[in-house]
């Protein structure tokens, strides 16, 4: 069974925190939807703290089993993260790295769109290379929307350009954009 609200999944790599941190400022606080981010990063990440320290939401870790609820939530270092159909998933730090990453944005996506369908709502940011295209192309096929960063406002638009040529994004828009759709698609 689905949750009975939105569910928003994004994924960023380099540049990334730049635009994380303008989205954070951006969306409403409280957060009105769950919200659940990866961001390639080393094992030291403070991700959660960088982004607190942004604005007013309290952005936190995510921990494993704990139920879908409203706020904003990362995933640990070396740590893949998975949305189920009434909890999130981490994985151990033993699992293994999906092509070249640990989190994987793919892994996200692609369980938000198994497990959330028509509810899904994702967001590739500022990155280099490819991840998160086929789980954008998940979310899209099953019902979701799905969401770009405008390449030329990331400071590394390579992910943006991959799923924008991959034909994977029903919008491309700016940071303020975004949070605006993200915004009018939740409620």
């Amino acid at each position: 069974m689905k949750t009975t609200w939105r569910v928003v999944v994004v994924g960023a790599s380099a540049g990334g925190v730049k635009a994380l941190c303008e989205l954070v400022k951006a969306l409403p606080a409280p957060s009105p939807v769950p919200i659940y981010i990866v961001l390639h990063t080393g094992p030291d990440s403070l991700l959660d703290e960088i982004l607190t320290a942004c604005d007013s939401h309290s952005v936190r870790f995510v921990e494993d089993g704990e139920p879908i609820k409203k706020g904003i939530y990362v995933a640990r270092p070396r740590r893949h993260l998975v949305v189920n159909a009434k909890t999130i998933g981490v994985s151990e730090l033993s699992a293994p790295k999906r092509e070249l990453w640990m989190p994987s944005i793919d892994e996200l996506f692609e369980s938000t769109a198994k497990s959330q369908g028509a509810q899904s709502i994702g967001v590739i940011l500022s990155g280099t290379m490819h991840d998160g295209v086929a789980g954008l192309l998940a979310i899209r096929n099953a019902g979701g929307t799905t969401i770009v960063q405008e390449p030329e406002e990331a400071q590394c638009p390579g992910m943006p350009n991959a799923a924008l040529h991959a034909g994977a994004a029903d919008y491309c828009l700016p940071i303020k954009g975004i949070a605006a759709k993200i915004s009018e698609l939740s409620v």
